[in-house]
């Protein structure tokens, strides 16, 4: 059975439009990559999260992850905990901060063993263990009941109050956080010596 001409053009033109689909998702995500791969030197890694970068520009939406590696991490919880911790560890689903100071009570090195979790606007920690010597203790008997605190949010310290924190999940590799740019989240994306 021959096709028909209509068929034949009525194709043609889907394939058409498929294909200038296909080169806008492409340069959209070459745009936003561009972008967020010249926003620090030091600092957050910043990736593209959605699953269509074109949808995201339409919309003027473009969820992001910030991924903070151990050091970066050190640093801001050592700076948001005035200076009291000596490194980090980086386990799946919880992150170990280590003082030689000792925390609460306790004088002695030890490691408090942390989950995060977007909430209050930032990021919230929550003690869940507390190793002294090898030994795992009830945070409660260390630190009371203050086994819930607020870390300072980083990317509304730079992007504005317009962007909330949607996600926090810690792995080997970093911490990462989820949000989504807003349309004049143009204060994110500007380069920064200090992130």
């Amino acid at each position: 059975m021959p096709l028909s001409r209509r068929f034949i053009v009525t194709s043609a033109i889907g394939l058409a439009v498929l294909a200038v689909v296909a080169v806008g998702e492409v340069g959209a995500r070459a745009a936003i990559d561009s972008r967020l791969d010249n926003t620090t030197d030091d600092g957050p890694t910043l990736t593209f999260a959605g699953h269509s970068a074109l949808l995201a520009i339409v919309t003027r939406r473009v969820p992001v992850t910030a991924t903070f590696g151990k050091d970066d991490l050190t640093a801001r919880l050592g700076e948001a905990l005035d200076g009291k911790i000596d490194s980090v560890t980086l386990s799946d689903g919880v992150l170990g901060v280590e003082s030689s100071d000792g925390i609460g009570q306790l004088r002695r090195p030890v490691t408090a063993w942390l989950t995060l979790a977007p909430g209050n606007g930032g990021v919230v920690a929550t003690v869940i263990s507390v190793e002294v010597a090898g030994l795992q203790l009830r945070p409660s008997s260390l630190l009371g009941h203050d086994l819930t605190f607020d870390l300072p949010d980083p990317i509304t310290e730079r992007c504005g109050d317009a962007t909330h924190i949607d996600s926090a999940s810690i792995s080997r590799a970093g911490l990462e956080l989820g949000f989504t740019l807003p349309p004049d989240a143009d204060a994110c994306l500007t380069p920064q010596e200090n992130s």
